[in-house]
């Protein structure tokens, strides 16, 4: 009886220190302008309300209709970030006082962004993302990397830099909550140009991640509706839509 009321108090005493530990390489703070509440499905426009063009149609518009908030994760994302060729994380949507781009100041962040740039392959840098929290506490870090220019990435503005950044490749971290569980990592998409895979629309129960990626070219925009299992990391595209700009513009969904 001893015994049992020990090892009792022994499962419970490690449940208490597993879900006190995050085990996690950075914690979240305000600098990253983290949204305030979780919610189900992030409000994505149809169209691009910059350049008025088409990122998804029927197939993307049907599956989220169709997906009931009971079968969904909560989640919440910070701002997205672009990287500076000096190493700076800057918010870009997020304003100072003086108007400026905001940067990030956790230093467990950043020193996990530094240690990440030293395992990159050689040439590229990482280049622009995102940080997403679900409600049971999984982080998801998105992030892209690719080549670009350093004679003139100087002088040019971040925004301007990872546009025409080439070799690009994307990638989700998950990094989730608790001693005894290992983050993972998946190769969202590739490009021969500049592309970004971090803009949530939801995920369900069984960790499956609904996501657009934009990848950008001369006179063209293409946008991706992928389907993530981070269980298995299996990735498909459920819809495709090109924006091709010469004499008018052509729209194309897939």
């Amino acid at each position: 009886m001893i015994h049992r009321i020990f090892f009792i108090i022994l499962a419970i005493s490690i449940l208490v220190l597993v879900s006190k530990s995050p085990s996690q390489p950075f914690s979240l703070s305000e600098d990253m302008a983290f949204e305030s509440s979780y919610k189900k499905t992030a409000e994505v426009n149809e169209k691009n309300l910059d350049y008025g063009f088409t990122q998804y149609a029927s197939r993307t518009t049907s599956l989220l209709s169709e997906t009931k908030d009971d079968d969904l994760l909560g989640f919440k994302c910070s701002d997205s970030f672009v990287r500076s060729n000096q190493g700076l994380y800057l918010l870009e949507n997020t304003k100072t006082a003086n108007r400026s781009k905001k940067r990030i100041q956790n230093k467990e962040f950043i020193e996990y962004m530094r240690n990440k740039d030293r395992t990159i392959p050689k040439g590229k840098k990482i280049l622009s993302g995102k940080i997403c929290e679900l409600e049971n506490q999984t982080i998801l870090l998105f992030y892209s990397i690719g080549e670009y220019d350093n004679k003139s990435s100087d002088k040019a503005r971040p925004a301007d830099v990872i546009l025409y950044s080439h070799n690009n490749q994307a990638f989700i971290e998950i990094l989730p909550r608790g001693l005894f569980v290992r983050s993972s990592s998946l190769e969202t998409a590739s490009s021969k140009d500049h592309m970004r895979c971090d803009q949530i629309f939801q995920i369900n129960r069984k960790q499956k991640l609904l996501i657009m990626c934009e990848e950008a070219s001369d006179w063209i925009s293409n946008y991706f509706t992928y389907h993530v299992d981070l269980r298995s990391g299996k990735i498909e595209v459920l819809e495709s839509c090109m924006n091709k700009f010469e004499k008018k513009l052509e729209i194309v969904c897939n």
